[in-house]
Protein backbone atom coordinates (compact mmCIF):
# COMPACT_ATOMS: atom_id res chain seq x y z
CA UNK A 1 0.00 0.00 0.00
CA UNK A 2 2.53 2.43 0.72
CA UNK A 3 3.06 5.40 2.71
CA UNK A 4 2.74 8.73 1.10
CA UNK A 5 3.67 12.41 3.03
CA UNK A 6 3.45 16.15 1.32
CA UNK A 7 4.83 19.09 2.91
CA UNK A 8 5.78 22.52 3.55
CA UNK A 9 9.19 23.49 5.25
CA UNK A 10 10.28 26.88 6.39
CA UNK A 11 12.71 28.18 8.34
CA UNK A 12 14.33 31.81 8.59
CA UNK A 13 16.97 33.67 10.61
CA UNK A 14 17.68 37.71 11.52
CA UNK A 15 20.18 39.39 13.31
CA UNK A 16 20.41 42.64 14.01
CA UNK A 17 22.99 44.90 15.93
CA UNK A 18 22.63 47.99 17.94
CA UNK A 19 24.85 50.01 20.51
CA UNK A 20 28.37 51.14 19.63
CA UNK A 21 29.69 47.83 21.22
CA UNK A 22 28.57 45.87 18.20
CA UNK A 23 29.22 48.43 15.46
CA UNK A 24 31.59 45.50 13.73
CA UNK A 25 29.04 43.51 13.72
CA UNK A 26 26.81 43.14 10.25
CA UNK A 27 23.32 42.08 10.51
CA UNK A 28 22.28 39.16 8.79
CA UNK A 29 19.02 36.86 7.86
CA UNK A 30 17.86 34.14 5.90
CA UNK A 31 15.05 32.98 4.62
CA UNK A 32 14.33 28.79 3.59
CA UNK A 33 11.12 27.33 2.06
CA UNK A 34 10.90 23.58 0.77
CA UNK A 35 8.09 21.70 -0.88
CA UNK A 36 8.45 18.02 -0.49
CA UNK A 37 7.09 14.47 -1.30
CA UNK A 38 7.97 11.09 1.39
CA UNK A 39 6.83 7.88 0.09
CA UNK A 40 8.09 4.79 1.33
CA UNK A 41 6.55 1.10 1.89
CA UNK A 42 5.15 -0.49 4.88
CA UNK A 43 7.73 -2.85 6.32
CA UNK A 44 10.53 -0.05 5.76
CA UNK A 45 12.73 -1.62 3.34
CA UNK A 46 12.56 1.49 1.36
CA UNK A 47 12.24 5.54 2.21
CA UNK A 48 12.46 8.42 -0.32
CA UNK A 49 11.80 12.31 0.43
CA UNK A 50 12.35 14.86 -2.83
CA UNK A 51 12.33 18.58 -2.25
CA UNK A 52 12.11 21.66 -4.18
CA UNK A 53 13.58 24.76 -2.12
CA UNK A 54 14.43 28.31 -2.33
CA UNK A 55 16.37 30.15 0.01
CA UNK A 56 17.42 33.80 -0.01
CA UNK A 57 20.55 35.53 2.09
CA UNK A 58 20.44 39.44 3.12
CA UNK A 59 23.49 40.81 4.89
CA UNK A 60 24.72 44.77 5.34
CA UNK A 61 27.88 46.23 5.20
CA UNK A 62 29.75 48.07 8.75
CA UNK A 63 28.26 50.33 10.25
CA UNK A 64 25.39 50.07 7.91
CA UNK A 65 21.52 48.18 9.36
CA UNK A 66 19.73 47.88 6.22
CA UNK A 67 19.74 44.52 5.04
CA UNK A 68 20.04 44.12 1.54
CA UNK A 69 19.94 40.79 -1.08
CA UNK A 70 23.35 39.34 -1.09
CA UNK A 71 22.42 35.43 -2.75
CA UNK A 72 19.62 33.89 -3.47
CA UNK A 73 19.70 30.18 -4.09
CA UNK A 74 17.45 27.59 -5.77
CA UNK A 75 17.34 23.74 -6.47
CA UNK A 76 16.04 20.02 -5.46
CA UNK A 77 17.08 17.61 -3.25
CA UNK A 78 16.48 13.95 -3.12
CA UNK A 79 17.38 11.50 -0.19
CA UNK A 80 16.53 7.86 0.14
CA UNK A 81 16.84 5.06 2.99
CA UNK A 82 16.63 1.13 1.12
CA UNK A 83 17.52 -1.81 3.35
CA UNK A 84 16.24 -5.41 1.74
CA UNK A 85 17.41 -7.31 4.82
CA UNK A 86 19.48 -7.60 7.33
CA UNK A 87 23.19 -7.98 4.95
CA UNK A 88 22.66 -4.72 2.99
CA UNK A 89 21.88 -1.37 3.66
CA UNK A 90 21.81 1.66 1.09
CA UNK A 91 21.78 5.39 1.87
CA UNK A 92 21.48 8.16 -0.59
CA UNK A 93 21.94 12.02 -0.72
CA UNK A 94 21.95 14.52 -3.92
CA UNK A 95 21.71 17.70 -3.89
CA UNK A 96 21.50 20.06 -6.84
CA UNK A 97 22.07 24.14 -6.37
CA UNK A 98 21.79 27.16 -8.53
CA UNK A 99 23.40 30.01 -6.38
CA UNK A 100 23.21 34.10 -7.64
CA UNK A 101 25.26 35.80 -5.65
CA UNK A 102 24.09 39.88 -6.14
CA UNK A 103 27.66 41.96 -5.98
CA UNK A 104 29.66 39.16 -7.63
CA UNK A 105 31.32 39.58 -10.91
CA UNK A 106 29.37 38.98 -14.20
CA UNK A 107 31.37 35.90 -15.28
CA UNK A 108 31.26 34.67 -11.28
CA UNK A 109 27.88 35.76 -10.28
CA UNK A 110 25.60 32.19 -11.13
CA UNK A 111 27.52 29.07 -9.94
CA UNK A 112 25.86 25.35 -10.47
CA UNK A 113 27.05 22.66 -7.79
CA UNK A 114 26.20 19.18 -6.96
CA UNK A 115 26.69 17.53 -3.40
CA UNK A 116 25.87 14.38 -2.94
CA UNK A 117 26.43 11.47 -0.32
CA UNK A 118 26.57 7.36 -0.76
CA UNK A 119 26.67 4.72 1.23
CA UNK A 120 26.37 0.96 1.00
CA UNK A 121 27.25 -1.91 3.25
CA UNK A 122 26.90 -5.55 2.27
CA UNK A 123 27.32 -8.86 3.56
CA UNK A 124 28.32 -11.38 1.41
CA UNK A 125 28.78 -15.41 2.05
CA UNK A 126 27.34 -16.10 5.18
CA UNK A 127 29.33 -12.72 5.64
CA UNK A 128 32.69 -13.58 5.05
CA UNK A 129 32.80 -10.75 3.38
CA UNK A 130 32.23 -7.72 4.67
CA UNK A 131 32.16 -4.67 2.97
CA UNK A 132 31.25 -0.73 3.32
CA UNK A 133 31.62 1.79 0.63
CA UNK A 134 31.13 5.80 0.92
CA UNK A 135 31.16 8.39 -1.86
CA UNK A 136 31.14 12.30 -1.11
CA UNK A 137 31.10 15.30 -3.25
CA UNK A 138 30.68 19.30 -2.86
CA UNK A 139 31.85 22.36 -3.41
CA UNK A 140 33.94 24.90 -0.51
CA UNK A 141 35.60 28.28 -0.40
CA UNK A 142 39.40 27.13 -0.31
CA UNK A 143 41.90 29.98 0.69
CA UNK A 144 45.73 29.40 -0.04
CA UNK A 145 47.40 27.86 3.09
CA UNK A 146 50.03 30.18 4.92
CA UNK A 147 51.60 28.94 8.26
CA UNK A 148 53.42 31.12 10.97
CA UNK A 149 55.06 29.42 14.19
CA UNK A 150 54.54 30.84 17.95
CA UNK A 151 57.09 29.76 20.35
CA UNK A 152 55.45 27.80 23.01
CA UNK A 153 56.85 26.90 26.50
CA UNK A 154 59.55 23.68 25.98
CA UNK A 155 57.77 20.63 25.84
CA UNK A 156 54.24 21.56 24.95
CA UNK A 157 54.49 22.64 21.41
CA UNK A 158 54.87 19.84 18.03
CA UNK A 159 57.70 21.97 16.21
CA UNK A 160 61.39 23.24 16.62
CA UNK A 161 63.10 25.81 15.08
CA UNK A 162 66.31 24.66 13.73
CA UNK A 163 69.03 27.65 12.02
CA UNK A 164 70.21 25.75 8.97
CA UNK A 165 71.80 29.11 7.17
CA UNK A 166 72.76 30.14 11.08
CA UNK A 167 71.80 33.63 10.23
CA UNK A 168 69.37 34.05 13.84
CA UNK A 169 66.54 34.66 11.62
CA UNK A 170 63.27 32.10 11.74
CA UNK A 171 62.44 31.03 7.99
CA UNK A 172 59.28 28.78 6.89
CA UNK A 173 61.82 26.09 5.44
CA UNK A 174 63.79 25.66 9.18
CA UNK A 175 60.43 24.41 11.58
CA UNK A 176 60.68 20.78 11.95
CA UNK A 177 58.30 18.40 13.58
CA UNK A 178 59.95 17.55 16.91
CA UNK A 179 61.18 13.85 17.14
CA UNK A 180 61.88 13.66 20.72
CA UNK A 181 60.38 14.31 24.03
CA UNK A 182 60.45 18.02 25.22
CA UNK A 183 62.24 19.39 21.77
CA UNK A 184 58.95 21.15 20.71
CA UNK A 185 58.60 24.28 21.90
CA UNK A 186 56.68 25.83 18.56
CA UNK A 187 52.89 25.56 17.17
CA UNK A 188 52.17 26.12 13.84
CA UNK A 189 48.71 28.49 13.23
CA UNK A 190 47.17 28.54 10.26
CA UNK A 191 46.80 31.48 8.54
CA UNK A 192 43.75 32.09 6.01
CA UNK A 193 44.85 34.16 3.13
CA UNK A 194 42.86 37.00 1.97
CA UNK A 195 41.98 35.23 -1.78
CA UNK A 196 39.11 32.46 -1.38
CA UNK A 197 38.60 30.06 -4.55
CA UNK A 198 35.52 28.00 -4.65
CA UNK A 199 36.55 24.52 -4.67
CA UNK A 200 35.15 20.72 -5.77
CA UNK A 201 35.79 18.29 -2.90
CA UNK A 202 35.34 14.57 -3.55
CA UNK A 203 35.73 11.40 -0.90
CA UNK A 204 36.05 7.91 -1.82
CA UNK A 205 36.75 5.33 0.90
CA UNK A 206 36.12 1.58 0.83
CA UNK A 207 36.25 -1.32 3.44
CA UNK A 208 36.65 -4.64 2.76
CA UNK A 209 37.25 -8.04 4.80
CA UNK A 210 37.30 -11.47 3.92
CA UNK A 211 36.67 -14.02 7.46
CA UNK A 212 37.38 -17.73 5.34
CA UNK A 213 36.42 -19.27 8.62
CA UNK A 214 32.28 -17.86 8.06
CA UNK A 215 32.04 -19.19 4.76
CA UNK A 216 33.31 -23.11 5.51
CA UNK A 217 31.14 -23.70 8.23
CA UNK A 218 31.59 -27.32 7.77
CA UNK A 219 34.02 -27.94 5.35
CA UNK A 220 36.48 -30.27 5.88
CA UNK A 221 39.68 -27.20 5.24
CA UNK A 222 37.72 -24.70 7.42
CA UNK A 223 40.71 -25.56 10.37
CA UNK A 224 43.58 -24.36 7.82
CA UNK A 225 41.23 -21.24 6.47
CA UNK A 226 40.40 -20.16 9.81
CA UNK A 227 43.61 -19.04 10.63
CA UNK A 228 43.79 -16.52 7.90
CA UNK A 229 41.64 -13.32 7.49
CA UNK A 230 41.96 -10.30 4.64
CA UNK A 231 41.49 -6.35 5.18
CA UNK A 232 41.32 -3.57 2.16
CA UNK A 233 41.24 -0.10 3.16
CA UNK A 234 40.98 2.42 1.11
CA UNK A 235 40.58 6.43 1.15
CA UNK A 236 40.79 9.00 -1.86
CA UNK A 237 40.15 12.78 -1.12
CA UNK A 238 40.19 15.40 -4.03
CA UNK A 239 39.74 18.80 -3.68
CA UNK A 240 40.63 20.81 -6.90
CA UNK A 241 39.67 24.81 -7.85
CA UNK A 242 36.29 24.93 -9.77
CA UNK A 243 37.35 25.14 -13.88
CA UNK A 244 33.57 26.08 -14.74
CA UNK A 245 30.24 26.50 -13.19
CA UNK A 246 29.67 23.26 -11.53
CA UNK A 247 32.17 20.97 -9.43
CA UNK A 248 33.31 17.76 -10.48
CA UNK A 249 32.17 14.24 -9.58
CA UNK A 250 34.72 12.03 -10.46
CA UNK A 251 36.84 11.06 -7.69
CA UNK A 252 39.46 10.68 -9.70
CA UNK A 253 39.62 13.58 -11.45
CA UNK A 254 42.76 15.14 -12.81
CA UNK A 255 42.20 18.76 -13.93
CA UNK A 256 44.49 19.98 -16.24
CA UNK A 257 46.44 22.46 -15.42
CA UNK A 258 48.19 21.67 -12.23
CA UNK A 259 47.98 25.23 -10.33
CA UNK A 260 44.37 24.56 -10.06
CA UNK A 261 44.90 21.31 -7.58
CA UNK A 262 44.46 22.40 -4.01
CA UNK A 263 44.99 18.92 -2.17
CA UNK A 264 45.25 14.94 -2.79
CA UNK A 265 45.03 12.62 0.25
CA UNK A 266 44.93 8.82 -0.76
CA UNK A 267 45.22 5.98 1.48
CA UNK A 268 46.24 2.14 0.35
CA UNK A 269 46.34 -0.40 3.02
CA UNK A 270 46.11 -4.13 2.89
CA UNK A 271 46.69 -6.63 5.87
CA UNK A 272 46.88 -10.75 5.46
CA UNK A 273 46.49 -12.11 9.04
CA UNK A 274 47.06 -15.27 10.59
CA UNK A 275 45.94 -16.67 13.76
CA UNK A 276 44.56 -13.17 14.61
CA UNK A 277 43.27 -13.68 18.39
CA UNK A 278 45.57 -16.70 18.99
CA UNK A 279 48.22 -15.66 21.82
CA UNK A 280 50.23 -18.82 20.96
CA UNK A 281 51.65 -17.95 17.83
CA UNK A 282 50.07 -15.45 14.59
CA UNK A 283 51.79 -12.96 12.68
CA UNK A 284 50.12 -10.71 10.19
CA UNK A 285 51.69 -8.53 6.53
CA UNK A 286 50.83 -5.43 5.35
CA UNK A 287 51.25 -3.18 2.78
CA UNK A 288 50.70 0.72 2.87
CA UNK A 289 50.82 3.19 0.60
CA UNK A 290 49.96 6.77 1.87
CA UNK A 291 50.38 10.41 -0.93
CA UNK A 292 49.43 13.87 -0.10
CA UNK A 293 49.74 16.38 -2.08
CA UNK A 294 48.74 20.13 -0.72
CA UNK A 295 49.14 23.59 -2.22
CA UNK A 296 51.01 26.10 0.01
CA UNK A 297 51.21 29.85 -0.51
CA UNK A 298 55.19 28.34 -1.59
CA UNK A 299 53.86 26.10 -4.29
CA UNK A 300 52.72 22.63 -4.18
CA UNK A 301 53.88 19.80 -1.72
CA UNK A 302 54.08 16.09 -2.08
CA UNK A 303 55.09 13.57 0.15
CA UNK A 304 54.60 9.31 0.11
CA UNK A 305 55.30 6.96 1.93
CA UNK A 306 55.23 2.90 0.76
CA UNK A 307 56.25 0.11 2.83
CA UNK A 308 55.76 -3.73 3.02
CA UNK A 309 55.59 -4.85 7.16
CA UNK A 310 56.07 -8.36 8.41
CA UNK A 311 54.99 -8.79 12.11
CA UNK A 312 55.16 -12.26 13.80
CA UNK A 313 54.34 -12.93 17.42
CA UNK A 314 55.50 -15.72 19.46
CA UNK A 315 53.96 -16.75 23.46
CA UNK A 316 57.20 -18.55 24.37
CA UNK A 317 55.85 -18.89 27.81
CA UNK A 318 52.88 -17.80 30.08
CA UNK A 319 54.43 -14.44 30.72
CA UNK A 320 56.96 -13.90 27.90
CA UNK A 321 56.61 -12.43 24.42
CA UNK A 322 58.48 -12.28 21.53
CA UNK A 323 57.96 -10.35 18.31
CA UNK A 324 60.33 -9.73 15.18
CA UNK A 325 59.26 -7.13 13.03
CA UNK A 326 60.41 -6.89 9.47
CA UNK A 327 59.91 -3.66 7.14
CA UNK A 328 60.80 -2.39 4.00
CA UNK A 329 59.94 0.75 1.54
CA UNK A 330 60.75 4.40 1.00
CA UNK A 331 59.75 7.76 1.95
CA UNK A 332 59.52 10.73 0.04
CA UNK A 333 59.07 14.74 -0.08
CA UNK A 334 59.05 16.72 -2.78
CA UNK A 335 59.00 21.06 -1.90
CA UNK A 336 59.55 23.00 -5.43
CA UNK A 337 59.28 25.69 -3.24
CA UNK A 338 62.38 24.63 -1.09
CA UNK A 339 64.53 22.13 -2.93
CA UNK A 340 67.26 21.32 0.15
CA UNK A 341 63.80 19.94 2.00
CA UNK A 342 63.55 17.06 -1.29
CA UNK A 343 64.66 13.44 -0.46
CA UNK A 344 63.84 10.16 -1.11
CA UNK A 345 64.72 7.32 1.39
CA UNK A 346 64.78 3.63 0.73
CA UNK A 347 64.32 2.35 4.24
CA UNK A 348 65.12 -0.87 6.10
CA UNK A 349 64.30 -2.45 9.54
CA UNK A 350 64.11 -4.74 11.68
CA UNK A 351 62.98 -4.83 15.57
CA UNK A 352 62.83 -7.68 18.07
CA UNK A 353 60.66 -7.02 20.56
CA UNK A 354 60.22 -8.76 23.85
CA UNK A 355 57.92 -8.22 26.98
CA UNK A 356 57.74 -10.29 30.19
CA UNK A 357 55.13 -10.03 32.60
CA UNK A 358 56.49 -10.67 35.93
CA UNK A 359 53.08 -10.46 38.31
CA UNK A 360 50.41 -8.63 37.74
CA UNK A 361 52.23 -5.25 38.90
CA UNK A 362 55.45 -5.73 36.81
CA UNK A 363 56.35 -5.81 33.13
CA UNK A 364 59.80 -5.83 31.89
CA UNK A 365 59.97 -5.17 27.93
CA UNK A 366 62.64 -4.99 25.17
CA UNK A 367 63.31 -3.54 22.25
CA UNK A 368 66.52 -4.11 19.66
CA UNK A 369 66.45 -2.65 16.34
CA UNK A 370 68.62 -2.33 13.22
CA UNK A 371 68.05 0.24 10.85
CA UNK A 372 69.44 1.54 7.32
CA UNK A 373 68.20 4.66 4.91
CA UNK A 374 69.38 6.22 2.33
CA UNK A 375 68.62 9.02 0.52
CA UNK A 376 68.82 8.52 -3.53
CA UNK A 377 69.15 12.39 -4.57
CA UNK A 378 71.78 13.43 -5.30
CA UNK A 379 73.17 14.66 -2.00
CA UNK A 380 73.27 10.63 -1.21
CA UNK A 381 73.27 10.82 3.05
CA UNK A 382 73.30 7.25 4.45
CA UNK A 383 72.20 6.36 8.16
CA UNK A 384 72.67 2.64 9.60
CA UNK A 385 71.59 2.92 12.99
CA UNK A 386 71.02 0.59 15.99
CA UNK A 387 69.32 0.88 18.69
CA UNK A 388 68.72 -0.49 22.69
CA UNK A 389 65.29 0.18 24.45
CA UNK A 390 64.51 -1.20 28.21
CA UNK A 391 61.42 -0.21 29.68
CA UNK A 392 59.93 -1.28 33.26
CA UNK A 393 56.19 -0.65 34.29
CA UNK A 394 55.31 -1.18 37.56
CA UNK A 395 51.17 -0.84 38.48
CA UNK A 396 49.32 -0.76 41.85
CA UNK A 397 45.62 -1.34 41.11
CA UNK A 398 45.17 0.68 38.61
CA UNK A 399 45.68 3.86 40.91
CA UNK A 400 48.91 4.55 40.33
CA UNK A 401 51.23 3.37 37.46
CA UNK A 402 55.05 4.02 37.28
CA UNK A 403 57.30 3.58 33.69
CA UNK A 404 60.76 3.86 33.70
CA UNK A 405 62.80 3.76 30.49
CA UNK A 406 66.48 3.95 28.85
CA UNK A 407 67.19 4.28 25.00
CA UNK A 408 70.71 3.91 23.31
CA UNK A 409 70.91 4.94 19.76
CA UNK A 410 73.91 4.65 17.99
CA UNK A 411 73.78 6.57 14.56
CA UNK A 412 76.90 5.89 11.77
CA UNK A 413 75.65 8.63 9.43
CA UNK A 414 77.03 9.80 6.31
CA UNK A 415 76.31 13.20 4.96
CA UNK A 416 75.30 17.13 7.17
CA UNK A 417 73.57 16.22 9.96
CA UNK A 418 72.59 19.92 10.19
CA UNK A 419 70.27 19.80 7.07
CA UNK A 420 66.10 19.06 6.46
CA UNK A 421 67.48 15.26 4.97
CA UNK A 422 69.84 14.83 8.46
CA UNK A 423 67.72 15.91 10.90
CA UNK A 424 64.64 13.73 9.45
CA UNK A 425 67.03 10.83 9.28
CA UNK A 426 68.48 10.63 12.47
CA UNK A 427 64.84 11.62 14.23
CA UNK A 428 66.32 15.04 16.12
CA UNK A 429 69.37 13.23 17.09
CA UNK A 430 73.26 13.09 16.37
CA UNK A 431 75.92 11.15 14.78
CA UNK A 432 76.78 8.96 17.35
CA UNK A 433 76.30 7.27 20.80
CA UNK A 434 73.02 8.89 21.68
CA UNK A 435 71.26 8.42 25.41
CA UNK A 436 67.89 8.54 26.33
CA UNK A 437 65.92 8.05 29.38
CA UNK A 438 62.58 9.02 31.44
CA UNK A 439 60.43 8.56 34.27
CA UNK A 440 56.70 8.40 33.97
CA UNK A 441 54.37 8.38 37.18
CA UNK A 442 50.53 8.53 37.11
CA UNK A 443 48.44 8.70 40.11
CA UNK A 444 44.73 9.03 40.58
CA UNK A 445 43.20 10.73 43.80
CA UNK A 446 39.78 10.04 44.59
CA UNK A 447 37.28 9.65 41.42
CA UNK A 448 38.21 12.71 39.81
CA UNK A 449 41.81 13.68 40.11
CA UNK A 450 44.39 12.85 37.94
CA UNK A 451 48.26 13.67 38.60
CA UNK A 452 51.05 13.18 35.88
CA UNK A 453 54.72 13.76 36.89
CA UNK A 454 57.02 13.37 33.80
CA UNK A 455 60.81 13.63 33.25
CA UNK A 456 62.81 13.18 30.26
CA UNK A 457 66.66 13.45 29.32
CA UNK A 458 69.07 13.13 26.78
CA UNK A 459 72.72 13.17 26.08
CA UNK A 460 74.27 13.09 22.43
CA UNK A 461 77.78 13.78 21.55
CA UNK A 462 79.16 17.11 21.64
CA UNK A 463 76.37 18.63 24.00
CA UNK A 464 75.03 19.28 26.85
CA UNK A 465 72.86 16.65 28.83
CA UNK A 466 69.27 18.37 28.37
CA UNK A 467 66.49 17.69 30.99
CA UNK A 468 63.14 18.38 30.52
CA UNK A 469 60.27 17.93 33.32
CA UNK A 470 56.50 18.27 33.46
CA UNK A 471 53.66 18.18 35.73
CA UNK A 472 50.30 17.86 35.06
CA UNK A 473 47.19 18.40 37.87
CA UNK A 474 43.62 16.77 35.61
CA UNK A 475 40.20 17.72 37.55
CA UNK A 476 37.31 15.57 36.52
CA UNK A 477 33.63 16.44 37.13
Amino acid sequence: IGRQRFGIQSQGEWNTARGEQNALLRPYSFFDNEVFHEWGDSTDVYFNRLGLFFRTDDSADVNAQDLRRAATARGIRWSSLFQPGANSRLGAYVQFRELTLTDAEASDRDRQSITSRLQYRQFFWRKSIQSTSFYESGISSEPLRSFSYIRVPDGTGLYTWVDYNDNGVQELNEFELAQLPGQGNYVRVFVPGRNFQQAGRTLLTQNLGFTPRLLLKNNAARPFWSRWAVQWNYSLENLNILDGTSNPLDPFYVPANDSLKVALRKSNRVTLFFNRTQLAFGGDYSFLDQRNEQLQTYGPERSEIQTHRLTLRFQLAEQFNLSPVAEIGFKELSTPGFLQRNYRLDLQEFRLQMSWQISMSINLSAVSSWKRSVNTLESGEQLEAFSQRLNAQYSLGGQSNLNAGVDIRANDFTGSAFSPVGFEMLQGLLPGNNYLWNVYWEKQFFDFLQFNLRYDGRSSPGTEVIHTASMQVKALF
